[in-house]
C-alpha cells in the first residue's frame, strides 16, 4: 500500500485551480495515470477468436502482476477489463 500524498496548501474550495499547478512538483498531489480500457477499443470488435484469447491472457497476467506488487486498484481495473473481454468473447463465439 502507498500513502496518498497531498499538498497541505492545496486550495480545496477556491474558485481557481491554478494555485495547485504552481506548487512544486514534489508537493502536488500524485494522480496515477489510468490504464487504457481495452474493451472500449473498437478494434476488439474485429479481433479473431485467437486474438481475443491472447488479449484475455495478457490482461490476466497484468492483473496478477499488479496484485503481486500490491497495486490493488490497478489489479481491480484489469479484473474489470478481463470480465468485459470474457463477456464479449461469449457474445461473439458462445
Amino acid at each position: 500500500p502507498q500513502q496518498i500524498k497531498k499538498a497541505r496548501n492545496l486550495v480545496v474550495f477556491g474558485n481557481s485551480t491554478s494555485e495547485a499547478t504552481e506548487l512544486p512538483k514534489e508537493k502536488q498531489a500524485y494522480v496515477e495515470p489510468a490504464s487504457p480500457n481495452i474493451a472500449a477499443d473498437p478494434i476488439v470488435q474485429y479481433m479473431s477468436k485467437a486474438q481475443m484469447e491472447k488479449s484475455i491472457e495478457r490482461t490476466r497476467k497484468l492483473m496478477q502482476e499488479a496484485a503481486k506488487k500490491l497495486e490493488f486498484i490497478e489489479a481491480a481495473q484489469y479484473r474489470d477489463e478481463l470480465l468485459k473481454l470474457e463477456d464479449l468473447m461469449k457474445e461473439k463465439w458462445g
